[in-house]
């Protein structure tokens, strides 16, 4: 069986630059559900050691998403938004804060799960962090990304981008 996924999550094919938040985040969005789909198709068919280093894979890919947004992205919003730092309370990012420490939680439970595979059943938690990652990404994507984006001039956009794809 192929184990190649996607391209690896921020991944932009060579020749071609996002052209904002919106575009490079959303992609890294679309990797790392992809690499999720395949851990859980591997957990589904008995696949646990392929499974636990695809899951690890996924949660890499996620935790520096979570960064990149935490470190670079939110206190961005929040100083053109009039929010102060990031995460502060009232504030849109402080939601978005907090949704990634419930989906952390949901990550940890759904390894412990991986790890005691055929003991207990890893689909409960797979299916509840799969629901609060889309209904997460869903408020980043519709709302969050594109606010951003148009906050920011051109130049800003290439810039923060950058930034974001020096994220390891």
């Amino acid at each position: 069986m192929n184990t190649q996924h996607e391209p690896a999550p921020g991944h932009v094919p060579p020749g071609t630059t996002p052209q904002g938040v919106a575009e490079y985040l959303g992609r890294d969005h679309d990797a790392i559900d992809v690499i999720l789909a395949d851990a859980l198709r591997m957990a589904e068919d008995g696949e646990t050691e392929r499974a636990e280093h695809t899951f690890a894979e996924f949660a890499d890919g996620l935790r520096r998403h979570i960064a990149i947004e935490e470190e670079l992205l939110f206190p961005v919003f929040d100083r053109r938004h009039g929010f102060g730092g990031c995460g502060r309370p009232g504030g849109p990012s402080s939601v978005m804060v907090l949704e990634h420490r419930s989906i952390q939680n949901a990550l940890a439970e759904c390894q412990h799960a991986l790890a005691s595979l055929g003991k207990i059943d890893f689909r409960e938690p797979f299916a509840h962090l799969r629901q609060l990652v889309e209904m997460h990404n869903v408020k980043e994507e519709q709302v969050l990304y594109p606010i951003i984006d148009r906050a920011l001039s051109p130049t800003e956009r290439v810039e923060l981008v950058a930034r974001m794809r020096q994220v390891k």
